[in-house]
Formats: C-alpha cells, structure tokens, sequence
C-alpha cells in the first residue's frame, strides 16, 4: 500500500511538506500507528505519552470482527432513526463481538444503537436500556479510558432520561482526549438543542458534519438545527449536500419540504419534495421527521390530494400506530369524512390510555392523547391532557418538544373551539425557536377555525 501524505497551505497554495510511505499490507493497524507518528515526526509536533498510546492502541487483533465493526458504523451513521439500520448496525456488531468478546469499539457502538432504538420508541422498554448501559459497562471494564465509551454513557444518560448534566460530563471527557471525536460532538450539540442553548448547538454539529462530511445523517442533523433557528438558506445548503450523495435520502427531502413551508409558506414546493420523496420508492417518505410531528407536514401536502390517504399504511410509519392513526385522523377531517376521522382518534385513545396505564410520565403519550380526544369531541380531557404534556416536559427541560408541546396545546385549543386559548398559546410560541411560524399558520389547514378570527390576523401580521 501506499501513502501520499501532504501538508498545503491552503491560503496561498504552498507545499510545505509532503512524504511518500510506503507498506506491505501485513498489519492495517501497524501502519497507521507508524506513518501517524512519522507524520507527527516530521511536522516536529510533541506528543504526549497518552497521545502516542492513542495512535498505537489496537481497536482488536481480528481484522475480520474489525471489518464487521466498520460494516456496523455505516449503518448506524449513514441514516439517523431508522429502524432497519438499527438492527442491521446490531447484527453487525454482534458478529464482531462473536470474533472479539474483548472489543470495546464495538461494545461502545452498540450501545449506542440500543440507547437511540429506546429513543426512538422502537422499543420503548426498561430492557433496551439493560442493554444499553450493560454494553457501554462492558466497554469501560475491558478499556477503561476509552474516549468511545465515555460517548456512549453520554448517549444513555440523554436518550434514558434527559440526564444532561451527567451526558455533558461524558462528552467533556471523551473530547478532551479527542477533541475531534465525531460521536461526542454530536451527542453534545443534541443535548444543547434541548438546554435551548443553540448557537452552541450550532457549532458543534456544524463542526461534526464538516469532520464527516459523507455522513448524510450528520448533513441532515446540523441541516435541521439551523432549520430550528430559522437559518433556513444555510439549512438549504446542508439537505443539497446530502442529496448530493443520497437523491433517494428521504428524511433530506421531508426537511427541505419544512423549509418550504415555515420559512416561506410555500406549500407547493414543500408538496413538491415529499412527492419527489415518494417518487424515489422511499416507503418512509410520509413518516415522521425526528422530533417534528408529521401530520403537521402531512396536512400541508395533502391540499386537494384525497389520494393520500390511500398512501399510508403502518409500514409507512415503521409500525408506529399512534402517528399512523394521528395522520389518518386528521386527513380525514381535510376530506370531510368526519366518522372515518373519529374511528381513527377512538384507536389512538385505546392505545394510550393503555400506555399511559404503563408509563404515565411519558409526554410524548399525553399530548398525542390530547389531540385524540380533542378529535373526539372530549374537550376538558383533551386539554387536560396536552397541559399535562406541557407539565412533565417543559420548556426548561427540553427546549424542543418542550415548545411543540406548546404549539400543540394551542392546536388543541383550536379543534375544541377555544379560540382566544389558542391564539395566547401562539403569543408565546411564535417568540420561541421551532418550526410553527407565521408562514406555516397561513398555509396549515388546521388553524382554519381561527382564520376569520380578528385576533389571529393581527398576530400573523404582527
């Protein structure tokens, strides 16, 4: 093999130093140990004895678990939440366990799969996140300094329980060994999206995606942050890149839709993109977006489509009833079929009342229950249950969903009749970061009931 490594300036395009290296091809391992530290050597860079033992430790001696290992990492990193790459990323890591017991990468790595299949409500359940802490434990008893383990403690305190402070703690100390560590950057700029502090969450996932830059799942992450905060032509830029690699990259395609929508109120173009997102064989195409509900977008692109219903199915949901039914619910109510609307919102109470039963401080079952009943003419219920939302997820913990917590309240208000409600819920949602904007009201149908309302106007204008 060999090696042509240089160092340009790129300011004025001068060659300052460049080396040729070449290696039989016996040890992968060894030769990037070796031409690291000759590298190094010749730029007249100092490194520490931890930087030197860095460069030289072995990720495993079996070069067939590390090309499973490696297999597994594209999965994980190419599309964020999807289930079929989840366990595709699993197996793989799996088998590389199988070869080396002893690996702690890939004990790090699955963890992580296992922390975000909890997260995505793929399996929501106490054993998933067993198993996640169990293997990031596994990673530290065999490496105990491991910057990779310490990512993915940061990962399952996030994803377990919105443990910021302790997840904060990880990632500072798997950054200060790898300050380029990609996991970590990420990780920690999803967790400051939460805290509500954006410019640094910016930064960092800004910074993750040009370290890695053919991650389309690290394209569309930092894409989407700058969507969140209005920058909508750089968020632009982010989706092109991702479709530049990936035209069939559906999630790309949903969110350059948002922008359509929100940042311009341009619902022809945003049906054009889900449409071209179908177009590409994409099942998921109609599915949700992280974090962003998908019957926002779904009633926008349904304009005077009634075929759309005919489009989803629970597979176009990844098996997820309750947005499966959510999305039925409310496009039969654009269609006018209002008995067919109220079978749908009857099967979604039937659900969450039943999960609720089982974990009665999940949020995210309390405000999709509130629009439930609120489709089911259960007004006080309906409220009562998207302010309970509000309450075990508020803004000061969870600056996101804390604030679509709040714009659905305020959808909420609307399907029961209470207008004036609404619109003060939208007083203090319009001041906050998130996708519902003075655009998206204008062109989404379901604020029709307040789109005479004098006061309603006066907000959008204002």
């Amino acid at each position: 093999v060999r090696i042509n490594a240089q160092l340009i300036d790129v300011e004025t395009d001068h060659h300052m130093w460049a080396e040729i290296y070449d290696r039989q091809l016996t040890d992968v391992f060894a030769i990037q140990s070796d031409v690291a530290q000759q590298i190094a050597g010749a730029l007249r860079a100092t490194l520490t004895p931890e930087e030197v033992q860095r460069i030289e430790r072995r990720p495993t001696e079996n070069i067939e678990a590390y090309d499973y290992y490696l297999r597994g990492n594209a999965y994980l990193d190419q599309v964020a939440f999807a289930q079929g790459n989840y366990n595709q990323a699993i197996e793989l890591y799996e088998r590389a366990l199988e070869l080396d017991p002893q690996m702690a990468a890939a004990w790090s790595r699955i963890s992580i799969v296992h922390s975000r299949t909890y997260w995505s409500y793929f399996d929501h359940t106490p054993e998933r996140l067993t198993m996640a802490r169990g293997a990031f434990e596994l990673a530290f008893e065999i490496e105990p300094e491991l910057p990779d383990a310490h990512v993915a403690a940061a990962y399952y305190y996030y994803y377990s329980s919105r443990d910021y402070q302790n997840g904060l703690a990880e990632t500072a100390v798997a950054l200060a060994a790898e300050p380029n560590n990609v996991d970590a950057l990420e990780v920690q700029g999803w967790m400051y999206r939460r805290l509500g502090q954006w410019d640094r969450a910016v930064e960092n996932l800004n910074r993750a995606a040009a370290l890695d830059p053919r991650s389309t799942a690290r394209l569309s992450t930092a894409g989407e942050t700058l969507y969140y905060v209005g920058r909508y032509e750089e968020a632009e830029r982010m989706f092109l890149r991702a479709l530049a690699m990936n035209p069939a990259d559906a999630q790309a395609l949903r969110l350059r839709a948002l922008i359509a929508a929100s940042g311009s109120g341009d619902a022809a173009t945003a049906r054009a993109l889900v449409d071209e997102a179908v177009a590409t064989g994409q099942e998921g195409a109609l599915s949700p977006v992280d974090d962003l509900q998908p019957w926002w977008l779904l009633r926008v692109v349904a304009g005077d489509d009634t075929g759309l219903l005919d489009r989803l199915s629970f597979s176009t949901f990844g098996g997820d009833s309750i947005d499966y039914y959510l999305a039925i619910g409310q496009l039969n109510v654009l269609n006018g079929d209002l008995a067919a609307s109220r079978a749908a919102y009857a099967s979604i109470a039937e659900i969450l009342e039943r999960r609720i039963a089982r974990e009665p401080n999940d949020a995210r079952y309390h405000t999709s229950l509130g629009v439930a009943y609120a489709g089911l003419g259960r007004s006080g219920e309906a409220i009562a249950e998207a302010q309970r939302a509000i309450e075990l997820l508020p803004m000061e913990r969870d600056a996101m969903w804390g604030r679509a917590h709040i714009d659905n309240l305020a959808w909420v208000y609307a399907m029961s009749g209470y207008h004036d409600e609404a619109i003060e819920q939208l007083e203090i949602t319009l001041n906050l970061t998130g996708m519902v904007t003075p655009e998206w009201l204008r062109i989404d149908p379901a604020w029709d009931p307040l789109r005479d309302d004098p006061r309603f106007i006066a907000l959008l204008e204002r």
